[in-house]
């Protein structure tokens, strides 16, 4: 059957089953999509670059991919990516009539080139399946929102074809993060949902009697903050922060809160959201800084039992065990953010209104062979494996080829030593300046890290003209009567 014929028969099978969707596609290939042929004679295709099935075998390459997924019959699966439909018609066909299939492509010029290809009303008719296509960012925001339930409820499968990920358009770059954070959620749900029930029921006190970071929010329009990582590059840059910790708001990760401690640099907030007790190591001699500590209801309980406060509590939206919560604690606040503790630290400053922002400690990298800053609690515990015969600098060089490798860009324009994760870590951080351009500048001490897109490096001699006022840091947090009903009806949700 000829592509245009595979086309009117589809259009006239979605007026009637998705009119909103027949109604939104162009009646043209987008010029940005190369249309190519297999050897096996099945068309694949080509966006912006990307390839988006195999060059040998699109339905080969299809059943793998299944495969190596768990869908049966009857799954509900959440797929991130139509492409040419091959490997969602392939999960339709193995779910079945009792399954569902909920399919999210937000690239246009994909769907469009679908429509020559796929047979929608095959995939339609032998399952249960639902379509989110691009309109309105809001709108698609409003529907991956309520996929939460779907994955908190039905023991949801959540896939990505990873090269439509890929080509994800910049409108719906949100909406993209949102959906991998739903991914990451659900992936490590299993693996935490017992610390999260325990860290929850012991935090419940702190949580309900505290302020969110909604309280906070333009408290700070207009103010300079620096953001504080625990990297490699955080040791130098020491001197600049005690230099300047009057004319910015100072927020650091956990990882990097004991190192400014024993540097002499007080941080005027700090961000946890690790629920593992592993993060306790991070605050043991700290835990009378007074330093407002913002955190989830599942962060680690070790920490906020041993840790004096005051503290700051915010939600993640779509959280995999504390969605439920969100219509009684939702007035905490929300970070949208994704990926590292970094980053969700950086959409609270966002929030706030700060600007400009520093990047400090934010290597994304393994600059001069090391790993973190030397007064880590990693690096200490590297430190404890060294003797005569092993050196500091070969613990950190052990620890950097248990990864592998990956060379990017820095920002001298050398190739600076990465990995996978880091490199995740530094797209989520810019997609979060993506969107928060051109309301928030963005700098970077450092230039011995790794590149950051829209992140200019900062000479230290131009900080004195960015940083040239003191900063007003008055702002108070302080603790209320708990509210015992709705103590109650929280636990119950979690139980």
């Amino acid at each position: 059957m000829g592509s245009q014929l595979i086309f009117n028969r589809n259009i006239s099978y979605l007026k009637e089953t998705q009119p909103e969707f027949a109604e939104s596609v162009s009646t043209a290939i987008p010029d940005d999509v190369e249309i190519l042929i297999s050897r096996t004679g099945d068309p694949t295709a080509r966006v912006n670059g990307t390839l988006l099935h195999s060059m040998f075998d699109p339905y080969k390459e299809a059943r793998r991919f299944v495969d190596g997924n768990p869908v049966s019959p009857g799954s509900i699966v959440l797929l991130y990516g139509f492409g040419l439909g091959y490997h969602a018609l392939e999960i339709a066909r193995r779910i079945g009539h009792s399954g569902k299939l909920i399919i999210v492509e937000l690239n246009s010029a994909i769907l469009r080139t679908a429509l020559d290809v796929a047979d929608f009303e095959e995939l339609f008719s032998v399952t249960n399946c639902e379509l989110i296509f691009p309109r309105h960012a809001d709108d698609i925001k409003r529907d991956l929102e309520k996929l939460q339930d779907v994955c908190d409820n039905g023991g949801c499968t959540v896939l990505v074809h990873q090269p439509s990920f890929k080509c994800i358009s910049p409108e719906y770059k949100q909406a993209g993060m949102m959906f991998e954070t739903t991914l990451i959620q659900n992936r490590t749900a299993g693996l935490f949902r017992k610390h999260y029930v325990s860290n929850f029921e012991k935090n419940i006190d702190t949580v309900l009697s505290y302020p969110g970071i909604s309280d906070v929010k333009d408290f700070f329009t207009g103010c300079p903050a620096i953001l504080i990582g625990a990297g490699p590059s955080l040791d130098d840059s020491i001197p600049l922060l005690r230099k300047y910790s009057d004319r910015a708001i100072l927020m650091a990760v956990d990882s990097a809160f004991p190192i400014l401690m024993r540097r002499g640099v007080r941080p005027d907030f700090v961000v946890s959201v690790d629920p593992q007790p592993v993060t306790l190591k991070h605050f043991e001699g700290c835990e009378r800084a007074g330093v407002p500590l913002i955190v989830t209801p599942v962060s680690c309980s070790q920490v906020l039992e041993i840790y004096k406060g005051p503290f700051l509590i915010f939600m993640q939206k779509n959280h995999s065990f504390t969605s439920v919560m969100e219509p009684y604690l939702g007035s905490k606040g929300f970070s949208y953010a994704g990926g590292s503790v970094s980053c969700i630290a950086f959409d609270i400053l966002s929030q706030w209104g700060c600007s400009p922002v520093i990047f400090i400690g934010m290597d994304y990298a393994y600059p001069s062979g090391k790993a973190y800053s030397s007064l880590s609690f990693e690096s200490l515990q590297l430190f404890a494996q060294t003797n005569r015969f092993f050196t500091a600098e070969s613990a950190h060089r052990r620890r950097i080829d248990t990864d592998k490798p990956v060379y990017v860009q820095s920002y001298s324009d050398k190739p600076v030593r990465s990995s996978v994760t880091l490199c995740e870590y530094r797209k989520n951080i810019e997609n979060l300046v993506a969107m928060n351009r051109p309301n928030m500048t963005t700098y970077n001490i450092s230039n011995c890290g790794a590149f950051i897109k829209n992140v200019r490096f900062l000479p230290a001699q131009e900080i004195d003209a960015i940083l040239n006022l003191p900063v007003g840091k008055s702002f108070c947090v302080s603790a209320s009567t708990v509210d015992a009903s709705l103590k109650r009806a929280l636990i119950g949700l979690c139980g």
